[in-house]
């Protein structure tokens, strides 16, 4: 995970609420995973909307990856999330890919997708 702090928008050294955010959301995931606790839609877009508040596309776009390791099929708030996550931080490359993802999951894309 730490490797993947470079990708960001995090500027050097300092900290703020969405960076502290995106980080225990992620150890809230680890967590669960460890203790058996199911972790479902609810949970992963949630933490993929805080990796996107704090830069982290990287993070978003592997918890996308996470979710369908899990068997879990990642809906439309999961995957608007992640693409947000990619275009505010100009990754449009892995955006793209998303989109693509949601119109092959059978996911209707809406406004937030299109932008």
């Amino acid at each position: 995970r730490n490797e993947s702090k470079q990708h960001g928008n995090h500027a050097g050294g300092e900290s703020n609420d969405a960076e502290l955010l995106w980080e225990k959301s992620l150890d809230l995931i680890e967590c669960m995973e460890k203790e058996g606790v199911r972790r479902d839609s609810f949970t992963f877009s949630s933490a993929i909307s805080t990796c996107g508040a704090a830069g982290q596309w990287q993070e978003a776009v592997d918890l996308i990856e996470a979710m369908k390791g899990d068997g879990i099929k990642p809906n439309k708030f999961a995957y608007t999330s992640a693409i947000s996550a990619c275009a505010n931080s100009k990754q449009w490359e892995p955006a793209y890919d998303l989109f693509n993802h949601v119109k092959k999951d059978g996911i209707q894309p809406d406004i937030v997708a299109y932008n």
